[in-house]
């Protein structure tokens, strides 16, 4: 199933965001730092849309400050995340795992994406979207993230290191800005609900420099999905 794609292009926020901490995932941000912005959401052709790079508004340059454009390529605003007891009986069915599950270092690693609401790669694969999707507990809607996100060319895009992608689980991104060298992503907590965010790279660095906030002004941890 073809999920619906749209554009989203950020205007500029009436006030930058401030003082964010150099720990990338934990920023001590206060409400009156933040400002809620509102996307304006255009209509996209599916078809065309899956080979289209993401087009970037900010100048390409680590210098620059201001709102980046981002795309949601998968907004599936129906999906809840299981109770711990079916994530645990899902992936002890999986032969994959099994008896793995209960030794290190996988039983750490899947306790850590499954504890994680906010997730970000700079990397694509096979294995680099497989035990992700299904730690985090998405192994319900994988099917559909795969098809609305990695059926163009969005994962080579991925791996030359000219987009990145973040994952939110029970939150809904608002807006994006690139500030003092880092990606900080405004987001909105919800009940239930996953979104695929994609955007184009400023930075050259390993691991993503990227933080998220919400609108309330509380930071939200980042997990990276690369491993």
């Amino acid at each position: 199933m073809m999920g619906a794609k749209k554009i989203h292009q950020v205007g500029k926020s009436a006030l930058l965001l401030l003082s964010i901490l150099s720990i990338v995932g934990c920023p001590q941000i206060t409400p009156s730092q933040v400002v809620s912005q509102n996307a304006t959401d255009s209509a996209a052709n599916p078809a065309a849309d899956a080979a289209r790079p993401v087009v970037n508004t900010a100048a390409q340059s680590e210098t620059s400050t201001g709102a980046l454009a981002y795309q949601v390529c998968s907004d599936i605003s129906s999906w809840q995340r299981p109770t711990a007891a079916a994530q645990q009986k899902q992936l002890q069915a999986d032969p994959r795992y099994q008896q793995d599950l209960q030794t290190q270092p996988l039983k750490d690693i899947a306790e850590t994406f499954w504890q994680h609401e906010v997730l970000s790669f700079t990397t694509y694969g096979l294995s680099a979207r497989t035990e992700p999707i299904n730690f985090a507990g998405l192994w319900d809607v994988a099917d559909q993230i795969w098809t609305d996100c990695y059926t163009g060319s969005a994962g080579e895009q991925i791996n030359a290191g000219e987009l990145a992608e973040a994952w939110l689980i029970n939150h809904r991104v608002v807006d994006l800005q690139w500030q003092d060298d880092r990606y900080v992503i405004q987001v909105e907590p919800t009940e239930q609900g996953v979104q695929v965010v994609q955007f184009n790279r400023l930075d050259q660095q390993v691991e993503l420099p990227i933080v998220a906030v919400t609108t309330a002004g509380e930071p939200v941890e980042v997990f990276s999905g690369d491993w």
